[in-house]
């Protein structure tokens, strides 16, 4: 269920213009016009995005897709943001920490998985368990999961 709209596509062309008039010498590797055949690893300056995460959330008017962007430079990850414009957040993370529209962010301090909320796509694991009683057991330790559909929206679901 992998979907690319108009706005995907015109989305990428719009930062990969941004990007080249700013960092001439920058490449960008974007989900909708990615060359697999390219080793992007070997870059000194990165630009990473999904233009549209959660198209299929977006087409269908639920306000939690997202446009995920990071910034790697000779191979370290030194920016990485999530806008989430239906819900007017915008989280980021740099070299001094993570931030919710200019608030320090942290991780959750629970201790126990029992009381923890996890986000998790239900497609992956069922992939990773090899049967049913396998994933029956770690569903039973967990406390809550969720599947949003969209990672820009679970990476910051839980963010306090």
């Amino acid at each position: 269920m992998d979907f690319v709209s108009f706005v995907d596509i015109e989305s990428q062309k719009m930062f990969t213009r941004k990007v080249q008039e700013f960092f001439p010498n920058d490449t960008v590797m974007g989900e909708e016009d990615y060359d697999s055949a390219k080793d992007y690893s070997k870059e000194e300056h990165l630009w990473i995005i999904d233009p549209v995460d959660g198209t299929l959330l977006y087409k269908r008017g639920i306000p939690l897709f997202g446009i995920m962007i990071a910034y790697v430079h000779n191979g370290h990850i030194e920016l990485s943001a999530i806008l989430l414009p239906a819900l007017n957040e915008l989280y980021y993370a740099d070299t001094n920490g993570a931030y919710k529209n200019d608030a320090r962010i942290s991780v959750s301090n629970t201790q126990e998985l029992s009381s923890a909320i996890i986000q998790v796509s239900n497609y992956s694991l069922h992939n990773f368990f090899t049967n049913a009683e396998m994933f029956r057991g770690f569903s039973q330790k967990i406390g809550m999961s969720f599947d949003s559909y969209a990672g820009a929206y679970a990476l910051t679901a839980c963010a306090s």
